[in-house]
This record gives structure tokens, sequence and C-alpha cells, in this order.
């Protein structure tokens, strides 16, 4: 696509939803996580994720707004992947997700993120799109990122974290049922010799000096800083 001025214009994110289903296990909270399989065509090729995909046709009801789209998308897709059926009416909205568009970035998604309480069915992964999964203590899988020993987009890193200041999946979901989901509209730089990921009322976006809100990447783990 091509503006006036014949420059080209990113192509729209794509709608997608995801969901983190989640237990008590015998140590506090845990979550599903399932690896995508090695694919030069997948942008999560290889990393350990939440449950979801991108919203299909059949998502869609006329009077629907985006979260009801992308709600539907994640029930649908954690069936397909992992066997599970979710109830609609009990995913609870986090936050959603968008990197901000960028010429060397071909594919972006639009994902909410959602939270579910896992049922007492057996987790079976369909073999194809997914061939792994774990129930991981959130901030297990945090200091196995840190290790090297598993990857993470910074979604999925930045929801860990905030499960991981959670004991019950009942705090959790009491949490999230009282706040309002927050927008993460990702833009990339670099502060100090280092990579960062900022959002909304950081000091690199629209926020005052030394304003805060950020993933950092040192030495190939993320950090995470807000004082906003």
């Amino acid at each position: 696509m091509e503006t006036e001025h014949g420059e080209e214009t990113p192509p729209p994110a794509i709608p997608s939803g995801t969901v983190a289903i989640l237990r008590d296990g015998q140590s506090g909270l845990e979550v599903l996580l399932v690896r995508r399989p090695a694919s030069e065509r997948d942008t999560f090729s290889g990393l350990w994720v939440f449950p979801g995909g991108k919203v299909e046709a059949g998502d869609i009801t006329h009077g629907d707004d985006e979260v009801r789209s992308a709600l539907r998308a994640a029930v649908r897709e954690t069936q397909e992947e992992v066997a599970l059926q979710l109830e609609h009416h009990e995913l609870v909205p986090l936050n959603r997700w968008e990197p901000k568009p960028v010429k060397a970035l071909a594919k972006r998604f639009s994902a909410w993120v959602f939270l579910a309480r896992a049922t007492d069915a057996e987790v079976v992964v369909d073999g194809v799109e997914i061939r792994e999964h774990d129930w991981f203590a959130p901030r297990h899988a945090m200091n196995l990122h840190s290790e090297g020993e598993i990857g993470l987009s910074p979604p999925t890193w930045h929801t860990l974290h905030e499960l991981g200041q959670h004991h019950s999946v009942d705090h959790v979901l009491a949490w999230a049922t009282n706040r309002a989901p927050e927008h993460y509209y990702s833009s990339f730089g670099e502060d100090s010799g280092h990579t960062v990921i900022v959002w909304h009322g950081d000091e690199l976006v629209d926020g005052n000096a030394d304003a805060r809100h950020r993933l950092w990447l040192i030495d190939g783990a993320w950090r995470y800083e807000r004082n906003v």
C-alpha cells in the first residue's frame, strides 16, 4: 500500500487472541505454556507462548468489538491446539499488545491476552501447530528464559511478570476483573547501549524526564522497569 506521496504504509496489525490458562499447583499459581515449532514462516518460531491465534472470519459477529472477536479466536484456538474447551463468559481480558509499525516488521499482531481458569480436562496438543506443552510457575518460566533455557516473546514475558505477583487463581482473576486492561503499543529503541521496548508513560514516548515504562534487553534477558 502506498500514500499519495508514493511512500509505503505498513499493513494493519492482524487481530488475534490468546489466553493464559491458570491452575493452582502444589507450590502456587501455574500457567500453561505451549511451544511453537521451528519455522521460518512463524513469527513466534520456537518460542513458548499461550494458546491462541489470529481472528478468523467465523470469530466475527455483527456488532462485535475487537475484544469479543479476539475472545472467540482465543477460545477456538485453545480448543484446536490443546483440546481444552473454555467458556467464553469466564475469560477475563488482561491487556492488548501491538508493536508500532516499522518497515523491518513485515507482520504485526494486535493481540488481546485473556485469563482463564483451567478445566479438569487433559491437555492434548494437536501435534501440528503445537508439539510441546508444560505448566510453569510464572517466575520459574522467567528464570528459565533468563538462563537461555526457553524463549519468550516480550508480551509473554511481561504477562508472566504480572502473574508472578499473585499466589492463586482466585487472587489473580479478582485482580484482573477489577482493573481496566492496558494497551501496550510497543516502540523499540536504545538507551545506555541496551535495546529497550517502551510504552505509554515512558520518557521516550510521552512521559516526563526520567519516567520509565519499559523492558530492557540486557545480556540476553529481559528486565522490566516502571515508575509511572
